[in-house]
Order: structure tokens, then sequence, then C-alpha cells
């Protein structure tokens, strides 16, 4: 299914950070950081606050 063009490039920019990460830690109990080899984070998910 194809999306709009913006979103397919979000989705293109996060599959090639994805590709990317060789590493993952928690944060603050609240992140996910996914992060390449040096550890700079390339995605951070958040915790939603309820």
């Amino acid at each position: 299914m194809m999306c709009p063009p913006p979103r397919m490039e979000q989705e293109a920019r996060f599959l090639e950070a994805l590709a990317k990460a060789e590493c993952w830690r928690i944060d603050d109990d609240a992140r996910l950081v996914l992060a390449d080899a040096a550890g700079t984070p390339l995605i951070v998910f958040e915790r939603e606050q309820t």
C-alpha cells in the first residue's frame, strides 16, 4: 500500500535508521533508545504519560 509522499519519506528514514541500529537502551524507565555502534541515538521512543 502506498502512503502520501511525506509518510513514505518518514517510513524510509525510519527504516534506514533501524537498519543502522547496533544497540539499544532504556533511559529513565520511559524511553527506548536505538543507537549506532558509537552510541549515538538514532531513534527514541517515549512512553506516553498517563
